[in-house]
């Protein structure tokens, strides 16, 4: 049985305004844009970002150059890569572009550890040509992370890697001129699944038979207390143990739905970071808590 090739375009500033319905409907539902240069937002990017979601482009990648210089220089871009960024949208993954000269492994692990603790849900991937993976040994000083290898005009690169830009100048539907492009071998659905994105669960029920949902509870209220509602946080890892509970529903107990909301893909629809629980997030969390009975 041949396995599918999936085609991944990427685009920045220099590919202009992409017309992404055109891109959608000619057979391209993933891409990548570059969200930041190494000192500034790519002037694209807003708009290449919210125009992708709009044409349901199902798998996006948000990639960073990365520029050598001290720790203090490399957190810099990192935390402004995680400002431009904000939140991983669903089919979102994040990547940084390591080919600039002058850099060192021991920044690109810098900036990797940085965006992996501040940017939820993030497991950055790396980019770069074949040539600097075998002769900096990069597979070996960050062997956890996947690859997004650049070889031109050749066959396939011999390293591991998931993606392959294999032309910095191919024809894509929507763009003016020609866009680089990439192979996965597999279907968008397994490109998803390589980045760690889970599709929404099949809708769950929204009662339990312990813990009845308490009808009005919400940030910033008292009544109904919120002390069920901690202390399943507590036992499934949502909230710290030594947070005293309350019956308020303040900013810590709005933390750990939000991490739980945006985990089970349980946001309201048009939001993120969702700080409500509503009767299908709060069954779940019971049964993670208590069980079913």
């Amino acid at each position: 049985m041949t396995t599918p090739t999936l085609l991944v375009p990427d685009f920045s500033e220099w590919q202009g305004e992409v017309n992404w319905g055109a891109l959608v409907s000619g057979g391209y539902p993933a891409a990548i844009v570059r969200v930041y240069n190494g000192s500034r937002a790519d002037h694209q990017y807003s708009r290449n970002r919210a125009q992708a979601h709009g044409h349901r482009v199902r798998a996006l990648g948000l990639y960073s150059f990365l520029l050598p210089g001290g720790a203090g220089a490399i957190e810099q871009q990192a935390a402004e890569f995680v400002d431009l960024v904000g939140s991983l949208l669903p089919g979102e993954w994040v990547i940084v572009d390591y080919e600039a000269n002058g850099l060192h492994p021991d920044m690109l692990t810098a900036w990797i550890s940085y965006v992996g603790k501040h940017l939820h849900g993030s497991e950055p991937w790396l980019y770069g040509s074949e040539y600097v993976f075998r002769t900096e040994g990069l597979a070996a000083d960050v062997p956890a992370v996947r690859t997004w290898l650049a070889a031109y005009g050749q066959s396939e690169p011999r390293e591991a890697h998931e993606l392959w830009q294999y032309t910095d100048h191919r024809a894509i539907p929507g763009v003016t001129g020609f866009a680089d492009c990439s192979t996965f071998h597999g279907t968008v659905e397994q490109l998803l699944a390589a980045v760690g994105y889970a599709p929404a669960p099949t809708p769950g029920p929204t009662t339990h038979p312990r813990f009845p949902y308490p009808v009005g509870i919400k940030p910033g209220s008292s009544d109904p207390s919120a002390r069920p509602l901690q202390e399943a946080l507590k036992r499934t890892g949502w909230m710290a143990h030594d947070i005293a509970e309350s019956d308020h529903y303040g900013p810590a107990t709005e933390q750990g739905v939000a991490g739980f909301n945006d985990k089970h893909h349980l946001n309201a629809a048009g939001t993120q970071h969702d700080p409500a629980i509503g009767p299908r997030g709060w069954a779940l969390l019971m049964t993670l808590a208590y069980g079913t009975h």
